[in-house]
């Protein structure tokens, strides 16, 4: 019988319903091998513990920077730990399942941070669910205690609202913004300082965080940098980045109008000095015309081409290999125009601020938590989502972004990794609140430990890297894409 068998076999005898063992089944499936009886399983699993944390930082550092890997060792002890205080037999399981894994994946084939980060995730999130169950207690959804919100206007034509009660899923703490009449302006916001800052420079009335960045993926190589923006981003009418990924994100036209709808490249029209392409297609090697090719497709393009990174063609030739954040193009036998920057227009109307995110969480128009659609895949950043093995059963914090029927502008923070006041919700939960704040078509934005919302120059909700401890004493990652928010009086 392997550990995962003497698991369950356990719970069921200890009373426990045969599918609460499920979870162990994730980062591996059936693990092979046999074991003993559950308490000798138990007891070789917290002797190996400790050992963990240092391992973890060891061997994430090779693929990682040590910061990170050193919190992802945080999370992982915190969660232990955490786990220790509870007699459950089903915490007991989800304890012996969170450090087997973890030594399984940390001896498996590289690259192995993510696969611990989302392990922790994924474990932290089924605690939760646990600590916080109420058998017999009839609870709302988070949906529909934000469908109460009580809004307080800050200024002309924006709106805050605070939601916090126990839900169905656990606790939960939410900051709501409403912007009817302004615009947006989103912008690379490294080197500027916290949210805060830049929302009080700006004359912003309210800022939030924006889309995916370049954080924890292997292999990141010149030109490309950490912290650089993933995706679409337009700012003041200048694109910064273009859509090199055919994803969900929000735009602001320029008849002042904002919506959610899914770019790409397609039809983008490429220009150089002495030439110009059109391109017609996505990953598609049977194509013959201009072609994006993207890290959701693999490492390296088919045929002739150039690679672009941001506004830059960095390289051109025969099989170019693929840019994380970038893409390489396919071009005609013989067209070989030079390195350097290159004017990129975009189909459709004129755009003032776009970002992008994903994946569409609420729409009539495409589909809807559809990864593979929106390419997260195979080594597409941010990987944390191209790799998911966790089918959305994660409880994270979380920020979308959403537009209602009658125009108005949605964004909501989800805080999380707080056992105690906010586990965090799946995306599939976070578009459950967006559809009950009325929105019609809805988008997610990088959540997790940047997940930032400020109004009236004060950060109002918990943000951390961290898991189980009080996030306000918690360490908090810069922001480095953010959305200011200006009503037209304020």
């Amino acid at each position: 019988m392997n550990w995962v068998d003497t698991c369950r076999q356990w719970l069921l005898n200890s009373g426990g319903a045969p599918k609460s063992a499920d979870p162990l089944l994730a980062f591996g499936g059936p693990s092979p091998g046999q074991t003993g009886d559950f308490v000798s399983l138990e007891q070789e699993a917290l002797a190996l513990a400790p050992h963990q944390q240092e391992r973890i930082i060891a061997l994430l550092s090779e693929e990682v920077d040590g910061d990170q890997a050193a919190m992802f060792s945080r999370r992982f002890r915190s969660l232990v730990d955490k786990l220790g205080t509870r007699s459950e037999p089903l915490a007991r399981v989800l304890r012996v399942g969170l450090i087997r894994r973890t030594t399984e994946i940390l001896a498996g084939p590289a690259p192995i941070a993510m696969r611990v980060r989302a392990a922790v995730d994924f474990y932290y999130s089924h605690t939760a669910v646990l600590v916080h169950s109420q058998e017999g207690v009839v609870l709302p959804t988070p949906a529909h205690l934000v469908a109460g919100a009580k809004w307080t206007r800050v200024a002309v034509g924006l709106w805050h609202a605070r939601v916090a009660g126990l839900s169905l899923h656990g606790p939960v703490q939410i900051n709501l913004l409403r912007l009817t009449q302004g615009q947006i302006r989103t912008i690379d916001a490294r080197q500027r300082g916290s949210l805060a800052e830049i929302v009080q420079e700006s004359g912003a009335a309210a800022g939030v965080s924006g889309g995916f960045f370049l954080y924890s993926e292997p292999e990141i190589t010149p030109p490309s940098q950490r912290t650089d923006p993933v995706g679409l981003l337009v700012s003041e009418r200048v694109l910064h980045n273009p859509p090199v990924f055919r994803r969900a994100s929000l735009l602001q036209h320029g008849d002042g109008t904002w919506d959610v709808d899914v770019v790409g490249m397609q039809h983008a029209r490429i220009g150089w000095v002495g030439g110009q392409i059109t391109v017609e297609a996505l990953n598609d090697p049977e194509h013959s015309g201009p072609t994006v090719f993207n890290r959701a497709w693999g490492r390296t393009a088919p045929g002739w081409g150039m690679a672009l990174v941001g506004c830059s063609i960095v390289g051109v030739g025969e099989n170019l290999p693929i840019p994380l954040a970038g893409c390489v193009i396919s071009l005609p036998r013989g067209c070989h125009p030079p390195c350097g920057p290159v004017d990129i227009a975009l189909p459709g109307r004129a755009l003032v601020s776009a970002i992008a995110g994903g994946p569409m969480l609420v729409s009539a128009k495409h589909p809807v938590l559809e990864l593979e659609q929106e390419d997260f895949a195979a080594e597409a950043p941010p990987i944390t989502f191209s790799q998911d093995e966790t089918f959305d059963q994660n409880l994270l914090p979380r920020m979308g972004a959403g537009v209602t029927r009658e125009g108005a502008l949605i964004f909501a923070a989800v805080d999380g990794r707080d056992f105690e006041n906010a586990p965090g919700l799946t995306l599939r939960g976070l578009a459950e609140v967006l559809r009950a704040l009325g929105c019609v078509e809805a988008l997610n934005l990088d959540g997790g430990s940047s997940k930032r919302m400020v109004v009236n120059g004060r950060q109002v909700d918990c943000s951390s890297t961290e898991i189980v401890a009080s996030p306000r004493a918690a360490r908090v990652r810069p922001v480095h894409t953010a959305i200011l928010l200006f009503p037209l009086a304020h």
